[in-house]
């Protein structure tokens, strides 16, 4: 198990947490997806103002002690270099407000292309080297309830934000 992917899989607890539980219709309290670096020193994630950035851990944009489940993404060296690149390559990009509120709330494809939300932007870089969460459902209808009942990843430990 040398080369992998560690997803995390929020359970988030803020006003705005409620409402991505309430409109993704999961009794789940799973309410945000991000990649994190293999030692577990930084996080991917599209978050909000900072739109899509990397972060040390421990600064984290989520209440304190938020449960995190992590789990692992089985891979190549190559895609795993060429899922963390293009993350890195699309660091900066903007956060999908278009696409989480009117693509939540109609179902269908109403999005920024140069924006990404969460589950968005992780399952992009999936699928830029031939991994994925879900494969039948489109980028833009990925919801973090979606992200955590995927088949494709093998459950490795639960942490908390600092």
């Amino acid at each position: 198990m040398n080369n992998y992917i560690v997803v995390g899989h929020y359970h988030g607890k803020s006003v705005w947490s409620k409402f991505i539980r309430l409109r993704s219709w999961w009794q789940s309290s799973i309410t945000h997806t991000a990649i994190l670096t293999k030692d577990l020193r930084f996080v991917y994630e599209a978050w909000g103002k900072a739109g899509c950035s990397v972060d040390l851990w421990t600064s984290s944009h989520h209440k304190p002690r938020t449960k995190v489940e992590l789990f692992i993404i089985l891979c190549t060296e190559e895609q795993e270099k060429g899922v963390y690149d293009y993350l890195e390559r699309t660091v900066g990009c903007g956060y999908d407000w278009v696409g989480v509120i009117l693509g939540f709330l109609t179902r269908k494809e109403k999005q920024d292309k140069d924006r990404r939300f969460c589950t968005e932007w992780v399952e992009e870089a999936l699928r830029s080297q031939k991994l994925c969460l879900q494969e039948r459902i489109p980028v833009y209808k990925m919801s973090p309830s979606l992200g955590y009942i995927s088949p494709n990843q093998k459950y490795l430990c639960t942490i908390h934000t600092p």
